[in-house]
C-alpha cells in the first residue's frame, strides 16, 4: 500500500469512528445533535473503530455504557435522567380524554403506549402524568387558573353537565381564544375533555 492509499485509508476510518460516535450518542433516549457532535469531537481518541465495531476499553461500545463511563466528568455531553423515563409519552389532550370515558381515545391511546394493558393502566392511573396543567380548584371543584380570562370563562363552565351550561359554541370559542391547554383544564374542572359531543353523565 502507498503512503498516498495508507493516508486516505486513515482519514476515511477517523471519519467513520466520528459518524460511529455520533450515532451512539443519538442512541441515548433526549441527545440532541449538538450533544453527539460534541461527544464525537471530544471523546474521539477513546474510542477505537475496528471497521466493524465501535470499542471502548477494548469492548463494544453501548450507549449504557458510555454513560457510565463518561456521565461523571462528561455529563453536559448526555441529556439529563428523567425521573419517568419508564413513562410512555402520550398526547396529553388523548389522556385527557381516556380518564374522562372516551373509548376511542382509550383505543388510540392504547396504540400509543404500544399496545401494553399493563402500561395503558399504568398511564391512566398516573396521577403526576395530568395530561395538562393541574391548578387550583375553588371550593365548587372550577379551574381557577393564572389567568383572569380563564377565570371567568371556568365560572360558566360550557363543559359542565349541569342543566343549562353545556354549549358547543362556547366551547369552540374559548378554544380559539385561551388555548387548547386552557380549554382541556377548563374542560378537565367538569370532568368533560375537549371534544366531547355531550355532557359527562352523572353517576
Amino acid at each position: 500500500m502507498s503512503d498516498v492509499s495508507e493516508h486516505n485509508e486513515k482519514v476515511l476510518r477517523k471519519a467513520e469512528r466520528l459518524q460511529r460516535i455520533h450515532e451512539l450518542w443519538k442512541a441515548i433516549p433526549g441527545t440532541t445533535d449538538e450533544m453527539a457532535i460534541a461527544a464525537s469531537s471530544t471523546l474521539a481518541e477513546r474510542f477505537d473503530w475496528t471497521g466493524s465495531v465501535l470499542n471502548l476499553d477494548g469492548k463494544p461500545a453501548t450507549a449504557e455504557t458510555v454513560r457510565e463511563y463518561f456521565g461523571t466528568n462528561y455529563g453536559f455531553l448526555f441529556p439529563p435522567k428523567s425521573e419517568n423515563a419508564d413513562t410512555p409519552k402520550v398526547d396529553p389532550q388523548l389522556l385527557a380524554s381516556a380518564r374522562a370515558g372516551n373509548m376511542t381515545a382509550k383505543s388510540r391511546l392504547f396504540v400509543q403506549v404500544g399496545r401494553d394493558q399493563a402500561k395503558l393502566a399504568a398511564v391512566l392511573a398516573d396521577k403526576s402524568n395530568t395530561g395538562a396543567d393541574d391548578a387550583a380548584r375553588d371550593a365548587q371543584g372550577r379551574f381557577a387558573g393564572a389567568t383572569p380570562q380563564e377565570k371567568e370563562a371556568a365560572k360558566a363552565n360550557p363543559w359542565s353537565s349541569e342543566p343549562g351550561k353545556w354549549n358547543a359554541t362556547r366551547q369552540g370559542q374559548i378554544v380559539r381564544s385561551l388555548g387548547i391547554e386552557a380549554a382541556q383544564r377548563i374542560a378537565k374542572a367538569a370532568g368533560s375533555y375537549v371534544g366531547a359531543v355531550r355532557p359527562t353523565k352523572v353517576a
